[in-house]
């Protein structure tokens, strides 16, 4: 089976599952609202899965279901910015903010904020993830901390940077993103039993990279296990050879 005839065969068997949600085997129209979130959910899984095209199809359909649906337009927002076509999901993320709800915002907000990330408009986008954060009934808030802690460290508010990691691992102890950054900013202020309870909390939820690794190494060090050393080192070097931590390492061997 070709991708193109593939794709048309999800999209047929979609089709008709979701033409159920719309009414009833006697014409009685069910909630549109609720086909119109499924609309949602199918082109953000398609989304995630790379599939594009079937993506904001779905939206499309989901915006006919419900005229200027914030959801639906930041649906398509994602679909053009994973395409590039960036002046378009400019367009699409502030027809989203227009029209959606305080509930429906903090998603969107944080979603524009990294796409202003991505075009170098990170003052602009250090705002959206902080007002998602304030949202106490949003379920993502150490999501939306974690990307103002990087937000923050990029345009040069470092006193922004340690709190905002820290309160999105107090929210989210599991939450995987900031645990080596904040871990390595407890290593460079010297509180290293801190950076190794964060270290060991990452071994145990993620798996190691080249960070981490490059990290467990300074931190072994400092506490005189060489053997642990070693151990990291290893795993630095069967792992990641490549990598700018590995390059550090060897330098590191070398200035001893």
């Amino acid at each position: 089976m070709n991708n193109w005839y593939h794709r048309v065969f999800l999209s047929t068997v979609l089709v008709g599952a979701l033409a159920g949600c719309v009414t009833t085997t006697n014409r009685v129209p069910v909630n549109a609202d609720a086909a119109h979130d499924k609309r949602i959910e199918l082109g953000m899984k398609y989304l995630e899965a790379g599939k594009r095209d079937n993506a904001r199809w779905q939206f499309s359909k989901a915006m006919e279901m419900k005229k200027n649906s914030p959801r639906a337009y930041h649906g398509i927002a994602l679909v053009h910015q994973a395409n590039g076509e960036m002046d378009h999901a400019e367009d699409a993320f502030k027809k989203a903010i227009r029209h959606a709800e305080s509930k429906e915002l903090p998603p969107i907000s944080v979603s524009y904020g990294r796409y202003l990330m991505e075009i170098d408009e990170a003052k602009k986008a250090c705002d959206f993830f902080e007002k998602a954060a304030e949202d106490f009934d949003y379920q993502a808030r150490a999501e939306a901390l974690y990307f103002a802690g990087q937000c923050a460290q990029k345009t040069g508010n470092t006193a922004r940077v340690k709190p905002a990691y820290e309160h999105a691992l107090n929210l989210n102890p599991q939450f995987v993103p900031p645990m080596i950054e904040l871990a390595e900013i407890y290593f460079r202020e010297g509180e290293y039993a801190k950076s190794k309870r964060i270290l060991t909390r990452f071994e145990k939820v993620a798996k190691p990279t080249s960070a981490s690794l490059w990290l467990g190494i300074r931190i072994e060090r400092i506490f005189g296990n060489k053997d642990k050393e070693a151990s990291y080192a290893l795993a630095l070097r069967n792992l990641h050879p490549y990598s700018k931590e590995y390059l550090e390492y060897r330098q590191s061997l070398e200035q001893k």
